[in-house]
């Protein structure tokens, strides 16, 4: 140890004579990792050694440094002598800390403003809508309304999160589907809603397509699944299943019609969940038997 540790508090001749060891003032959570690269870069035959960790100084403070070593094999017994020198970089990291911290803001502030034009699209649908007095023309712009919404709310749930890449599906699931029982005043006595998710992430990539399609299925079935008064049931599930994640939209109001092909279909909705399906590259199958319609999508584990 030379001089050059002077600059954290100690002297050379505590390590020298043997009353601290250099592996005394690695923080201990950082120690093991230290020793274990450094024996892989041995083991490698690497002429140096260069690694970032934390320290204890005299004072108790801990400091970020930069060890740069030499590894040279000088003895008649090839063992190996360690020779280099230990960087303060504290004030580096410490930067780097600041503009990690403001890049989260950023992000966080792009998910915000996001959010907050998409209520206010949603907003002018709903105000639009008002003009009309066909119930189709009223119900198009609902369905868009809620699908803006689905959106919406993913960038929502990214703002509140420590985690801005990933969403997760089993929270905004919920939310989803409660926003959805209040845009078609869905009487919970008559027809009951059933969801078994999974505690996944997923990124942006995958969250937004799936939140429309979710949107989209479980909408169609409020819709159209049920005879007026009748009780129903729909059930939503998404698991992991051999590295694939699979979900299932299904309702007890009967079998999906024989003559209307979903993948070729004049439904708007329809077509949208064929065509993201397709974006996140997987595949929808669709179940009739036992008098129930059950869409299941399969796509590649995205977890993240």
């Amino acid at each position: 140890v030379s001089r050059n540790i002077s600059q954290f508090g100690y002297t050379q001749d505590e390590f020298t004579k043997g009353n601290i060891t250099y592996a005394d003032i690695v923080v201990p959570e950082d120690l093991g990792n230290v020793e274990q690269n450094l024996l892989e870069a041995i083991n490698r035959g690497d002429k140096e050694f260069n690694y970032e960790y934390r320290i204890i100084t005299r004072d108790g403070e801990i400091k970020w440094v930069e060890e740069r070593t030499f590894i040279g094999n000088f003895s008649a017994n090839h063992s190996n002598k360690l020779q280099g020198i230990i960087l303060d970089i504290n004030e580096r990291k410490k930067a780097e800390e600041a503009l990690k911290k403001m890049g989260k803001i950023r992000i966080k502030e792009i998910h915000h403003r996001i959010k907050n034009n998409l209520q206010v699209v949603s907003g002018l649908l709903y105000l639009e809508s008002l003009n009309f007095k066909s119930d189709d023309v009223i119900e198009a712009f609902r369905q868009s309304e809620n699908r803006v919404r689905s959106i919406a709310l993913i960038h929502e749930k990214l703002y509140h999160s420590e985690n801005l890449t990933s969403l997760n599906l089993s929270d905004y699931i919920e939310d989803l589907v409660e926003h959805l029982i209040n845009s078609y005043n869905v009487d919970e006595e008559i027809i009951k809603i059933h969801l078994n998710i999974e505690n996944l992430y997923l990124d942006m990539d995958s969250a937004v397509p799936l939140g429309i399609i979710i949107n989209e299925l479980t909408s169609n079935a409020l819709q159209h699944a049920f005879i007026e008064g009748e009780n129903g049931e729909i059930s939503i599930d998404f698991f992991k299943s051999a590295g694939q994640l699979i979900l299932k939209v299904e309702d007890s109001g009967g079998a999906f019609p024989d003559d209307i092909d979903f993948r070729n279909t004049e439904s708007l909705g329809l077509q949208l969940v064929s065509n993201l399906v397709s974006q996140i590259e997987g595949d929808i199958e669709l179940d009739t038997t036992d008098y129930r319609t059950c869409f299941r999508i399969i796509f590649r584990d995205k977890e993240v």
